[in-house]
């Protein structure tokens, strides 16, 4: 959704995108965008341009006041997995148990795409061209996060969390979650089960199994907070003002 632009942008499972506009609640335009699931989208450019992955492998390119694809990126995704079963890693999605296996972020200031479907490492693309830039995360056990302060977020092994530039795929820093919470043994393993950007903050929650609430920056001057939760969270979502937090899991609202 582009609230700057009153538009509302959905993908449906026979590979439609579809566009409304908010005012009047009129479609904007209809576009056959994959011949799979769609299964991410962004808007990006302002609400006049809209990224798409699918379950076809395709990461595509599409203007909104047109219709028309500016490019298409093949293989962006794996074919080789089940991209409607399994899981991967921040728009209030699911790291664990997700449905929606393919993942897009961008970092604007940077030009940078991110995707990444079930066991694969994180690809980078260039937004305006659609051209390969950089892999980054261990393949088979990296999960993204999400984006912040120019850096893409990826976790692996277990709750080591990776931060790359979004600019050159370098990394930038790492933190271990369990380091900072003492709820944990040594042998403890931290499982994640879904996060969430908190855009206006520049900051990601990642809730866990464990009913713990992690704030996470890419700073390195702030600790990372910790709360604990009534019970284990599936889904994270926040008010536009980013003052009210609503955890629930797929049973009852916590």
């Amino acid at each position: 959704m582009c609230t700057a632009k009153d538009l509302l942008v959905a993908g449906s499972e026979d590979g439609l995108l579809i566009a409304w506009n908010m005012r009047d609640l009129e479609v904007v335009c209809t576009i056959l965008a994959h011949t799979g699931s769609v299964l991410a989208l962004r808007v990006v450019c302002g609400g006049s341009r809209c990224l798409s992955c699918g379950g076809d492998g395709a990461l595509r390119c599409w203007s909104l006041r047109t219709g028309r694809q500016l490019y298409c990126v093949q293989e962006a995704v794996s074919l080789s997995v089940d991209l409607s079963s399994e899981l991967t890693g921040s728009q209030g999605h699911e790291v664990t148990g997700s449905q929606h296996t393919a993942l897009c972020c961008v970092v604007k200031e940077s030009a940078v795409v991110f995707t990444q479907a079930p066991g694969q490492c994180v690809k980078a693309w260039h937004l305006e061209t659609g051209e390969a830039l950089y892999d980054v995360g261990p393949p088979g056990q990296a999960a993204m996060l999400g984006t912040l302060s120019g850096s893409v977020c990826v976790l692996s092994d277990g709750d080591l969390l990776t931060f790359y530039k979004a600019s050159t795929g370098l990394e930038k820093m790492q933190m271990r979650l369990s380091s900072h919470t003492h709820t944990f043994s040594p042998t403890h393993t931290l499982s994640l089960t879904c996060a969430l950007h908190l855009p206006r903050q520049d900051k990601l929650l990642l809730a866990s199994g464990d009913s713990i609430l992690f704030q996470v920056s890419n700073t390195g001057r702030e600790p990372l907070l910790v709360t604990e939760l009534p019970g284990p969270v599936s889904f994270l979502s926040a008010s536009e003002d980013e003052k009210t937090l609503l955890a629930g899991s797929l049973s009852s609202i916590l």
